[in-house]
């Protein structure tokens, strides 16, 4: 495991040499942030890349289907496109399932990082 993590870091850190890690500590856990502190070179392996995750296959909405007018009605259409629960998506994800369904309900929005992983995973949404 360590040596898991010291290749991500050096991974993250690229041909500068530094990176930017955020932390934010709750009560029962404590959640890392490690984010390429320069504009990603060709040939870098991405988030996706380090964490073994695979980008799902792009689909092509119908031309007569509108786009989602909301990013939680984004997020709801992708996750039953892809067949994914709320729990399995979190795992892939790397957050909660709470934070999933208060996405997919529309109580939040994803974070910048968040936005990135789900990028990763899913695709462009196209609200942004």
């Amino acid at each position: 495991m360590r040596q898991t993590v010291f290749r991500a870091l050096l991974d993250a850190a690229g041909p500068t040499g530094t990176i930017q890690i955020s932390f934010r500590i709750f009560p029962e856990h404590v959640e890392v942030d490690v984010l390429h502190s320069h504009s990603g070179l060709p040939g870098e392996p991405t988030l996706a890349q380090l964490s073994g995750v695979r980008p799902a296959p792009a689909t092509a909405e119908p031309p007569q289907s509108p786009p989602p007018a909301t990013f939680a009605a984004w997020m709801s259409e992708v996750l039953r496109k892809a067949g994914l629960t709320h729990e399995a998506a979190a795992r892939q994800l790397g957050v909660s399932v709470k934070t999933v369904s208060r996405w997919v309900g529309g109580e939040t929005e994803p974070r910048l990082r968040d936005l990135r992983r789900i990028q990763e995973r899913f695709g462009d949404h196209p609200l942004s």
